[in-house]
């Protein structure tokens, strides 16, 4: 009964650290965005990791960013806004967002700018 308790929790363990959730592989940056944007056009099984907020310290700067290859509709991803005296912000998602068809990016805010990284 011990030796294959012993057995089910390494097999736990070794499948849920090799799941693409916690996979070596690195976000990728979007860059620096400005304006609306279609950030990862085809997109299942994609793991959206954060997006970077800024400012131009005075205005308030909204990033809202949807599961959706073509335009801001669908399931929102993120939403997060920053004010303006804050000049950054980063949009922690509280864990790996499974994306199922892309990543559209919308921002709003005069001078705002936004980094969205991704899987």
């Amino acid at each position: 009964m011990k030796r294959s308790t012993v057995l089910l929790i390494c097999l736990a363990l070794v499948i849920f650290l090799a799941s693409p959730v916690f996979s070596d592989e690195p976000c990728v940056s979007s860059g620096l965005l400005t304006d609306n944007a279609v950030v990862l056009a085809s997109g299942s099984g994609r793991l959206f990791c954060s997006a970077l907020i800024i400012t131009d310290g005075t205005n308030a700067a909204t990033v809202t960013i949807y599961d959706n290859a073509v335009g801001a509709a669908g399931n929102v991803l993120f939403k997060g806004t920053v004010a303006g005296a804050s000049n950054f912000g980063s949009g922690p998602v509280g864990g790996p967002v499974r994306v199922g068809y892309g990543i559209y990016f919308g921002i709003s805010g005069t001078g705002a700018k936004s980094i969205v990284y991704y899987r």
